[in-house]
């Protein structure tokens, strides 16, 4: 009998929030690692590989997020940018959880909320993530559905 030829599955796509967690671990480890030694390519892509096992996607996904490493600097350097890459991700969920953040808190202080140290905290945070999410090209339209109230 002959066998049928199925292609292998394709990886899937690792989401931003993954991706964020990842770059967020390997610049923990880079700066409590030897911060002030050189920063290597081979140190770059044997944490990759280390933080992703054998998972082809986030490995591939994980490269690709990580920038080469620039002659000279530290592991301490090379870590802030990947924190700074990290911030950029996973924009809309984090921005639609600070609103989410927000509606509870005002349920929770009642009256005058508005006034709230706590609340004006997490204003300012959704205001800093709706503008990083803009800058990123995210429109007001996905924003606003992010955030939208199930009514029923």
């Amino acid at each position: 009998m002959d066998r049928i030829h199925q292609p292998h599955p394709q990886p899937t796509p690792t989401n931003e929030a993954t991706l964020r967690a990842l770059l967020t671990a390997m610049a923990a480890h880079l700066t409590t690692e030897e911060p002030a030694e050189p920063m290597t390519e081979r140190a770059r892509l044997d944490l990759v590989r280390d933080l992703t096992d054998s998972h082809e996607a986030a490995h591939a996904d994980l490269l690709a997020r990580t920038v080469h490493v620039a002659p000279g600097a530290t592991r301490r350097q090379y870590a802030e940018i990947l924190r700074t890459v990290a911030d950029g991700l996973d924009l809309v969920h984090r921005y639609a959880a600070a609103v989410e953040r927000g509606r509870d808190l005002a349920g929770e202080i009642g009256d005058r909320h508005d006034e709230h140290p706590a609340w004006v905290s997490n204003q300012r945070q959704v205001a800093e993530l709706f503008t990083k999410a803009r800058d990123a090209e995210h429109t007001v339209g996905a924003l606003m559905a992010a955030t939208a109230v199930e009514t029923r």
